[in-house]
């Protein structure tokens, strides 16, 4: 409200609705409010009570406006400044207060005692009347209502442990006596406590967990390091042997070329011999058969001495020269030899790095 207004002003001012009194009407306990603002929390609530102080009634009172407020409430009402109460309006998701009527406050409070939640200005009561100084506040909670036990209508103030229920005072004498009960207060701190207790551990955990990860990457990081200093090392020890292979290759080729021209060079002699021989063979052969043919048997018996004599080339089958392959077979074995030669120093120097790299890690 507006700092002009002065202290009578503020007491013609409805605590429901922060408004100037509109048709004020007074209930027994005393306390004034608007007829709509009451008639509505009556209306809200299954008992009538009073919103300030709480006090109750077995039915609803008769309501008549007090004349003299009414009239002073419309004076104020035509007093030029006049600025209303400013409420804070509740936004979605966040509790609204009980008692203010239409739009409805932010609560900032909720009663435990009353099970109502109040806005700034509602709960003002519980700050400055002695009575209600002992109700317990808490910050503003929703469904109010399942905090009352549905037996005896009353607040579950207690918790009993034995059976893991919320139960009121009256439960803890007919039904729970002997059982291991302690005040939702109380137990409320103990849980805090273990739940404090058990969020240091997660947290403990946390930590262990993040080192052991920090770990697992420093392993990861570090065998692949390893793994691809050994990829390269073999690499290069199979180009190596690569490299050896292609050298011995070469130098097998170049053999083989040798032996291949002493093949075709032998060869060609062998073919030349033999076709000698065939043109020996077939010019005897032309004279026998001229011998053959004559049918003068003077020339034949005169002439047989010097066909029969005539010497006839003797067919020797021509054998190349094996030594080629005995030599080529001994050129494998050399090659062969040397080979192992350079594959087994490559292998020395491979295993050497090896262990110097395992001694480095």
């Amino acid at each position: 409200m507006s700092s002009s207004i002065t202290q009578l002003d503020e007491q013609l001012c409805c605590v429901v609705c922060l408004e100037v009194f509109t048709k004020p009407v007074t209930i027994p306990c005393g306390h004034t409010f608007c007829q709509t603002c009451i008639t509505h929390c009556w209306a809200r609530d299954e008992y009538f009570s009073c919103p300030i102080c709480q006090l109750g009634y077995s039915s609803q009172p008769t309501l008549k406006v007090n004349t003299v407020l009414a009239g002073l409430a419309d004076q104020l009402k035509e007093k030029p400044g006049l600025a209303s109460g400013r409420k804070e309006v509740v936004k979605a998701g966040e509790v609204p207060c009980d008692v203010c009527v239409g739009s409805k406050s932010k609560a900032v409070h909720s009663c435990l005692m009353c099970l109502v939640s109040y806005c700034k200005a509602h709960v003002e009561p519980h700050e400055r009347v002695a009575s209600l100084k002992n109700h317990t506040l808490t910050l503003p909670v929703k469904n109010l209502e399942h905090r009352v036990c549905q037996k005896h209508n009353r607040v579950l103030q207690l918790y009993c442990k034995t059976d893991c229920a919320f139960i009121c005072e009256l439960c803890a004498e007919l039904g729970h006596k002997g059982h291991d009960t302690l005040s939702t207060e109380i137990e409320g701190l103990v849980r805090k406590v273990e739940a404090r207790q058990r969020s240091a551990r997660v947290k403990r955990m946390i930590q262990d967990h993040k080192k052991e990860l920090e770990g697992v990457r420093h392993t990861v990081a570090l065998e692949k390091f390893k793994i691809a200093r050994s990829r390269k090392l073999s690499h290069k020890v199979f180009s190596t042997v690569r490299k050896v292979l292609e050298k011995r290759k070469l130098e097998m080729d170049e053999t083989f070329e040798h032996w291949q021209k002493a093949a075709e060079q032998q060869a060609r002699g062998r073919k030349k011999d033999l076709k000698k021989q065939i043109a020996e063979l077939e010019e005897k052969s032309g004279d026998l058969e001229h011998f053959l043919g004559s049918s003068d048997h003077f020339h034949v018996i005169r002439n047989s001495s010097a066909i029969c004599t005539l010497p006839i080339p003797r067919w020797i089958r021509p054998a190349f020269d094996q030594g080629w392959n005995a030599g080529m077979m001994e050129t494998h074995l050399r090659t062969i030899t040397k080979m192992e030669k350079d594959l087994g120093k490559e292998m020395v120097k491979f295993r050497e790095n090896e262990q110097r790299l395992i001694h480095q890690s």
